[in-house]
Parts: structure tokens; C-alpha cells; sequence
């Protein structure tokens, strides 16, 4: 018998070696856009955590630090026992001090006051302009508040 249709040794090499590396390509380029979108995803966890964090981080820092700034105020008045005059006149000048000293560092705060169980009150009010108003209730007002 005769083959009339007989394929030459270069074709018959050629098209498995075609077919084999055509599969290889396949499969590393699957493989390759896996792992690209597993990195993808791994990395824009960690950057959305990162980025997450810094923001609760700064948000604790600014919501804490009226606070803080209300302790330490608290704990001068005490420690020099500014509370005992009947006038408040030490506790304005400090708090107008503090007022100075925290306004450009700490926007979030608008009042600096204090209030006392004499029922006297000093405050210092940051107006949207960037004015000050004095709010005070003490013996100079004769117990009526004053803005």
C-alpha cells in the first residue's frame, strides 16, 4: 500500500512541539493572571488597612485632644487655686493664654471656659472670623453673664 498522504519528519516533529509549547503558553499565562490578581488583592487589602488605620489614628488624636488640653487647664486652676478668688480674673487671663497658645494647633476647639460651684463662669469663644469673645459671670458682672 501506497501513502499517498504522507507527512514529512518536519511536520511530524513540529506540530506536537507547536501543540506543546501553544499548552505551556496557556497555562503560564493563566497561572501569571492568578497570581497577578491574588498580589492585587493582597496589596490593596494591606494599603486600604494601612489607609484605614491612619485615619482612625488621626481621628482619635483629634477628638482627644480638647480633652487633654481641658485636663491640663483644669489641673493649673487647681494647682494654683485660682477657684478660691471671687472674681475670676486669673482663670481669664489663663484661659486668654490658652486660647493664644492652642487656637492654630487645635481648630476643633471654639470655647475655651471653666465654671465653678460659686456659680461663676469665664469663657472664651472663638468667633468664625477669628475674633474673640469674652463670656464671663462672676462678682464684676454681679452674677449676671456678660458676652
Amino acid at each position: 500500500m501506497k501513502f499517498k498522504n504522507r507527512i514529512s519528519l518536519y511536520r511530524a516533529l513540529m506540530f506536537p512541539m507547536i501543540a506543546i509549547l501553544l499548552i505551556l503558553f496557556t497555562v503560564f499565562t493563566t497561572l501569571w493572571q492568578f497570581d497577578y490578581r491574588w498580589i492585587t488583592t493582597e496589596h490593596s487589602q494591606k494599603l486600604l488597612t494601612a489607609l484605614n488605620e491612619n485615619i482612625e489614628t488621626k481621628l482619635v488624636r483629634y477628638l482627644n485632644e480638647p480633652l487633654r488640653v481641658n485636663q491640663m487647664i483644669a489641673a493649673t486652676i487647681s494647682l494654683r487655686k485660682d477657684y478660691l478668688n471671687l472674681d475670676a480674673s486669673n482663670i481669664q487671663e489663663l484661659l486668654k493664654k490658652s486660647t493664644e497658645t492652642y487656637s492654630s494647633e487645635l481648630p476643633q476647639i471654639s470655647v475655651y471656659g471653666y465654671g465653678d460651684e460659686n456659680q461663676n463662669f469665664v469663657g472664651i469663644r472663638i468667633n468664625d472670623d477669628g475674633s474673640k469673645s469674652l463670656m464671663l459671670k462672676d462678682s464684676r458682672t454681679e452674677g449676671f453673664l456678660n458676652i
